[in-house]
């Protein structure tokens, strides 16, 4: 097993900003990357897809910063920045030559400190809004899926009920002063993380860190609370739904509540996905893909979600000629047979080296390493978990495996959402 440890040095500007310095001189760039601690799962009723929206005015401006500046300013030096947004959390980042250090810190801090929220920018990314929702969401097959899952598996006041692209109604409805009373509230520097990882000493970093935060000063407007939950009770009588859509397969989703990200059932459940849906190798995709040929796809995951629970996934499309229930009737049995024997330890050994090397990867480019340091510092409460994490999923046996199947991945705790043709009709073809 590779033994790869990435300095992490961690202090907290006098105003809240808790930075986290990871240096690594011999990378060609520095990763600028800081997170928020605030995503849809901290959105009030009526106020939902504030956390998304502001993924976009985070561009449109500050005092000192025209609209569009931001991007263009760092492509210009040969960087790239972007900005993503989830249930539990909102990061903007930038990675940028050596030399372009403190403009992206000047750009971040410009935009924490002084974002100009106006009515005109307001409404320009209300549209930008609506649109990525035509695109991605109302004109695409599938695109409504995710937003299925979560509305069949958590409670409707649960802050994972909805999805982060907000209701267009509560959007249409958001004023100037409620978006500015969402910045004060959650865009301050008690509410974030800061992190540089590559080409820059540790002393530099806290240095240039507190030239451009330190002065910032939080709003008078106390801090968010972030909202939290406990764990969900699982599925009973397998909840299940069905929606006619135009789409070209069929398609089915088998989820189960499960625990949340960073606890030895999640790493336990990790390896499970892989055994089952990984490569060519894995059982399912074998089975349904290669032997039966009676599927299209077949996917496993973890949505990794924080607080309190999350959502367990499975599933995938029949080809033509086959059905939704033959692919749940095979996924089922696997299930079982996976909880009673565990997997081999052939089975074991290729999963593991599956994801040592794909997690040493994913960890090379700086960018990306900066944002698990601050996803491990967030999610799981412990930046150093980056140190540790494959550790945990390499400690998993199969006996975990077997545990794991036979307990969270039980077939009567799962729900079931399946797509069907718009042409299919009758309550006797469905149940085929």
């Amino acid at each position: 097993m590779l033994n790869v440890v990435y300095p992490l040095v961690e202090r907290t500007l006098d105003n809240g900003l808790r930075v986290i310095v990871s240096s690594d001189l011999a990378a060609p760039a520095v990763a600028v990357n800081l997170w928020y601690a605030v995503g849809s799962g901290d959105e009030s009723p009526g106020g939902s897809g504030f956390a998304h929206l502001f993924e976009h005015l985070m561009f449109s401006g500050t005092d000192r910063v025209a609209a569009g500046e931001h991007l263009a300013a760092i492509e210009a030096v040969g960087g790239h920045a972007n900005a993503t947004t989830d249930m539990d959390r909102t990061n903007y980042f930038e990675t940028v030559p050596p030399h372009a250090i403190e403009l992206a810190l000047w750009l971040e801090a410009e935009r924490m400190g002084s974002l100009a929220v106006t009515p005109a920018n307001l409404a320009t990314q209300r549209e930008v809004v609506k649109e990525e929702k035509r695109q991605r969401i109302d004109n695409v097959p599938y695109g409504d899926l995710f937003g299925l899952l979560l509305a069949q598996n958590f409670p409707t006041d649960h802050p994972y009920a909805h999805e982060t692209i907000g209701s267009m109604a509560d959007l249409d409805a958001a004023s100037s002063d409620m978006v500015r009373a969402f910045y004060e509230t959650w865009y301050r520097p008690d509410n974030a993380t800061l992190v540089l990882t590559g080409a820059i000493g540790v002393a530099e970093g806290f240095q240039l860190a507190e030239r451009y935060f330190g002065k910032i000063t939080n709003p008078a407007a106390p801090r968010g609370l972030r909202v939290e939950a406990g764990a969900l009770p699982p599925h009973t009588d397998v909840p299940r739904v069905a929606v006619y859509r135009d789409v070209p397969l069929p398609d089915l989703s088998l989820t189960w509540l499960v625990p949340p990200t960073g606890t030895a059932a999640d790493a336990a459940l990790a390896v499970t996905a892989a055994v089952l849906t990984a490569g060519q190798s894995g059982r399912l995709y074998r089975d349904l893909v290669r032997e039966r040929q009676s599927a299209d796809a077949i996917n496993a995951f973890n949505m990794g979600l924080s607080r309190g629970v999350s959502l367990f996934v499975l599933g995938g499309r029949p080809r033509p000629g086959h059905t939704t229930a033959e692919l749940e009737d095979v996924i089922l049995t696997h299930l079982e047979t996976l909880a009673a024997n565990g997997p081999t330890e052939a089975e074991l050994d290729r999963v593991l080296a599956n994801v040592e090397r794909a997690s040493f990867t994913a960890l090379a480019p700086v960018d990306e390493r900066a944002d698990a340091i601050n996803a491990a510092a967030l999610l799981l409460g412990d930046p150093n978990r980056i140190n540790t994490r494959f550790a945990e999923v390499a400690a998993v046996n199969a006996e975990d495996v077997a545990r794991v199947a036979a307990t969270w991945l039980a077939p009567q705790r799962r729900a079931a959402l399946e797509y069907l043709s718009a042409e299919i009709t009758t309550a006797e073809e469905v149940a085929k």
